[in-house]
């Protein structure tokens, strides 16, 4: 996890976050091997997406809610971030406590 002050935009928390990945060599590993990565509309725009395409290769997908949709509403695919982080943390934790 990566904390970043609150005048940090979610753009460059991403970009701070993606850094720091391709840094540290356990990180790396572990995230050679993602394709494909959704992301809510703080993390749109064509800058970020080449960021990402030029550091890690991935394919960068905004999942957006309809503009009709008002309230909370549990977007497609975010059960599958919420599913994977616990893993990717337990994975990730033994090269980071070293």
């Amino acid at each position: 996890m990566l904390q970043c002050a609150a005048s940090v935009s979610e753009k460059q928390g991403a970009k701070q976050l993606l850094r720091y990945i391709k840094r540290v060599a356990c990180l790396r590993d572990i995230c050679q091997r993602i394709q494909l990565v959704w992301v809510d509309g703080g993390y749109r725009g064509k800058d970020l997406l080449k960021y990402v395409e030029k550091l890690w290769q991935w394919t960068w997908q905004v999942v957006l809610r309809t503009d009709d949709e008002k309230g909370f509403k549990l977007l497609p695919r975010r059960w599958v971030v919420e599913r994977t982080e616990p893993a990717t943390r337990a994975a990730s934790a033994p090269c980071l406590d070293a």
